[in-house]
């Protein structure tokens, strides 16, 4: 598998502090994400705006998505496949739908 080129977790969402709309989210990605007041530029990203609750947990759900099914694709054909893989796999879908 190559090397993936996306920022690595973690992945947050949180209501926007200062804004009093109850659809207004910040999603922070990576360690050391950029912000106005300092952080790391490369070393991830925030993404803030209006947004559903569902709609930003699916966002931060994808680097676990992503690597569950990456597991998921390296266990195809083996007889002894990891339950705690499969943990994972469940996981990840109940992180993207906000449980």
């Amino acid at each position: 598998m190559s090397k993936t080129k996306f920022t690595p977790e973690p992945w947050e969402t949180e209501l926007a502090t200062g804004i009093e709309y109850e659809n207004f989210r910040c999603i922070k990605a990576g360690v050391g994400y950029f912000s106005m007041t300092g952080g790391d530029p490369n070393g991830g990203f925030n993404l803030t705006g209006f947004m559903s609750k569902e709609n930003a947990d699916l966002i931060t759900a994808a680097p676990d998505l992503y690597e569950s099914l990456e597991w998921l694709l390296g266990e195809i054909g083996n007889p002894e496949i990891s339950t705690f893989g499969i943990e994972k796999c469940f996981d990840a879908l109940a992180k993207a739908r906000g449980e």
